[in-house]
């Protein structure tokens, strides 16, 4: 539960950076990426929360992992 508000926190901190109309270009284009990551961590960390729930420990342990994990692709 920590986790995901911690990352729902961070995401709205970036949002609001991202909205933000002094936000130079540049700089919105990297908060856009981190919005995107900021999103999938979110559903790893509700999946890891799910999983513990139902005891399936290595399946949760996986989804906390991924929250720390940037995607290389975005």
């Amino acid at each position: 539960m920590l986790l995901r508000r911690n990352v729902k926190e961070s995401r709205s901190y970036i949002k609001k950076l991202f909205n933000n109309k002094k936000t130079e270009p540049s700089i919105r284009s990297c908060l856009d990426v981190c919005l995107q990551i900021y999103a999938l961590a979110i559903f790893d960390a509700k999946e890891a929360f799910q999983d513990y729930n139902a005891k399936r420990y290595g399946d949760a342990n996986t989804h906390v992992n991924a929250v720390g994990v940037a995607p290389h692709d975005l």
